[in-house]
């Protein structure tokens, strides 16, 4: 489910009976700061390459961030590729990279 939705000097409250998750992006990088007060949600895995690092979340739905996409996954599948071996899910974020670089 995809919700856009622009906030001018207001605020606006939003749900899915889905669950999923939340990415905000600013229509600007030269865009004002804003407050964003989130409840009822849970942390997501997630591997950003950038950072190195692998945080676990109760989340049922994780995140791979290489440079070029990220890749969303079941939970339980995250959790193998991060624990394969050390350096796994990161050699998975380059190869996805490789593959996008490539068209």
């Amino acid at each position: 489910m995809k919700s856009l939705r622009g906030l001018e000097n207001g605020s606006i409250e939003l749900s899915s009976p889905f669950g999923g998750l939340l990415f905000f992006q600013s229509a600007s990088y030269e865009a004002e700061s804003c407050t964003i007060a989130i409840s009822g949600a849970y942390e997501a895995p997630r591997f950003v390459k950038k950072e190195g690092v692998f945080i676990d979340g109760p989340a049922p739905w994780g995140e791979i961030q290489g440079n070029n996409l990220s890749i969303f996954l079941p939970k339980n599948e995250m959790q193998k590729v991060s624990s394969k071996y050390t350096g796994y899910i990161e050699k998975v974020a380059d190869y996805w990279d490789k593959v996008i670089q490539s068209h």
